[in-house]
């Protein structure tokens, strides 16, 4: 795991906030050679092996310049991180005007298991692994909300909610789409769920939804 990386690698106090990255570009004319990790350019400090584009390494920022440390392949580092990406494959009816968590049934992946099951599937920050972290998610209405609004959120620990949008349709027309993607800071324990709320006069059903984290690295 990468929990402790910065011990692993040797990297002085004032470097071990640290993020992953994939390799685009190798520029070897230069030296020590330079390379592209997620559109930036950034020296290339390690002892090992240079990477081969694609790639995942580890990058630090000493000051304001990007430096690339090492590979997670030829560093013998086991790339555990938190990542979830979980789907809602059947109907969930949602009340009207009732704030309704999302219950996900399906984990295509779930590493550190982020996923708890239930309504509303919780989402939550493993020990050691507090930082910035991307979610999205989609939410997909029955296309009889006729012209009103189905909104949702994302509920982060029940303190606060990040607004997906709200969808509407013609009945029968389409299919109302909300979704949305965040980049947020998120501590070891604190949680996030999706819900929804529809205001169409009668019961509606949710007919799919989604949800992924993925862990960016520790805050910079």
């Amino acid at each position: 795991e990468l929990s402790n990386l910065g011990a692993a690698l040797a990297l002085p106090d004032d470097q071990r906030s640290w993020r992953l990255g994939v390799v685009s570009w190798v520029d070897l004319n230069v030296s020590p050679p330079v390379i592209t990790v997620d559109e930036r350019e950034m020296r290339w400090l390690g002892s090992t092996t240079l990477p081969q584009i694609g790639d995942t390494i580890v990058w630090v920022r000493a000051g304001s310049d990007p430096i690339a440390i090492g590979s997670l392949a030829t560093q013998g580092i086991t790339a555990t991180f938190p990542l979830t990406t979980v789907r809602r494959t059947t109907n969930q009816n949602i009340a009207n005007n009732t704030l309704t968590g999302i219950a996900h049934d399906t984990e295509d992946v779930d590493e550190l298991s982020l996923h708890s099951g239930g309504t509303p599937g919780r989402f939550t920050i493993p020990t050691g692994w507090g930082g910035r972290y991307q979610l999205s998610a989609t939410v997909t209405w029955d296309a009889g909300l006729a012209g009103t609004a189905g909104n949702a959120y994302l509920n982060f620990s029940g303190l606060v909610r990040r607004d997906l949008g709200s969808a509407t349709s013609t009945a029968g027309a389409n299919t109302p789409i909300a979704s949305g993607t965040f980049v947020v800071d998120m501590a070891a324990g604190s949680y996030v769920f999706c819900e929804v709320l529809q205001v169409s006069g009668g019961a509606l059903n949710v007919t799919a939804a989604m949800f992924q984290a993925l862990y960016l690295g520790r805050s910079i």
